[in-house]
């Protein structure tokens, strides 16, 4: 049987590739890596938790949303 801890953590990675899958299919590819979609998406998200992102060198979306 699951723990609650490693449902929530299946729940989570589900979660970030489905965003992320859906981000992809809609606009595609390249549309994602050339326009601010994910950056506005981590904007606003941080923003909702009263951070401000610190944009790194090597990191992708994913990387920050795990770090949140």
């Amino acid at each position: 049987m699951l723990s609650i801890k490693n449902n929530q953590q299946l729940f989570d990675g589900l979660l970030l590739k489905s965003l992320d899958e859906t981000l992809r299919d809609t606009l595609g590819e390249n549309s994602i890596k050339k326009t601010i979609c994910e950056d506005l998406f981590l904007e606003t998200i941080y923003s909702k938790l009263d951070l401000c992102v610190e944009w790194k060198k090597g990191y992708k979306f994913l990387d920050y949303i795990e770090e949140l």
